[in-house]
């Protein structure tokens, strides 16, 4: 399975849900449909690093290991500054049967024409099949540029637009410029706070699509795959109108651009490189 890391780092878990329909594997907050499913869909959820204190003891996954090195690498590259992410859990939550809660999703009349307007602007279209998360996640900035002057911290743009929502510094210091206690700022760490749970990676299928004329299909073969009439959409062909849609899911394959790549439990985590 391929994961997604969020170029932004994080967003609140309360803000995507499973089995959503989206144009974009960076922003799946932005351009998405929720298909109405009756029941819900719930999550399998894998605990896969956990820290309880000297008392209770700790476990981490390679993966776990590895996502928070790739999130820690690229932030680091896109603020060059020196970035490091840690977190005392990580979790995973997967849509099971994934192919099943498609075929439900194009089976409604609203998600169908959602499908129908994405493909009219030349969209890609992404199935959210699971995400990462981490829990009280902590950013480190071990260097920064600053002010030698004013003894004040000057954070990258990212984190100050953060530090107003999802990532808030430590303590009561809510200006996105931190107090620094020192004639240079050369070598100091500062520690900022994602409070509570956080989504920091995705897993996708791409829905993929075709046409079909009418004409040419076998009414009395039932399809393996989704596929309906696009009500007064058509296309001109030599050999007819194609006014039939079929879609389904796919592996999400290669993606276009230059990524980051680890490798850990199997899994392919990928980070875009801006």
């Amino acid at each position: 399975m391929t994961t997604i890391l969020l170029p932004q780092i994080f967003i609140p878990v309360e803000s995507i849900k499973l089995a959503r329909l989206v144009t974009s594997v960076d922003h799946p907050y932005q351009d998405y449909h929720d298909p109405a499913y009756s029941p819900t869909p719930l999550p399998t959820i894998n605990i896969r690093a956990h820290y309880g204190g000297l008392s209770h003891g700790s476990h981490t996954s390679k993966f776990s290991s590895a996502l928070t090195s790739l999130l820690s690498a690229g932030y680091s590259k896109r603020t060059n500054t020196k970035v490091r992410i840690e977190t005392n859990l990580v979790r995973t939550y997967t849509l099971q049967n994934s192919t099943q809660w498609f075929e439900k999703a194009v089976s409604s009349e609203e998600t169908r024409r959602w499908f129908e307007r994405a493909i009219d602007q030349g969209d890609d279209i992404y199935f959210v099949v699971g995400f990462h998360t981490v829990t009280d996640a902590q950013i480190i900035y071990e260097s920064a540029e600053g002010d030698e002057h004013t003894g004040r911290l000057s954070l990258p743009v990212g984190l100050a637009l953060n530090a107003a929502g999802v990532i808030a510094p430590l303590g009561d210091l809510a200006d996105p410029q931190v107090d620094v206690h020192h004639g240079s700022v050369e070598g100091v760490i500062e520690h900022f706070k994602a409070p509570g749970e956080q989504i920091c990676a995705f897993q996708y299928r791409k829905a993929c699509h075709r046409w079909l004329s009418s004409r040419s299909i076998d009414k009395a073969t039932l399809a393996k795959t989704p596929r309906w009439s696009a009500g007064d959409r058509w296309r001109d062909e030599e050999e007819g109108v194609e006014d039939i849609l079929e879609v389904e899911t796919t592996d999400l394959g290669r993606l276009q651009g230059e990524w980051d790549e680890e490798i850990a439990d199997d899994e392919t985590l990928l980070l875009q490189l801006s």
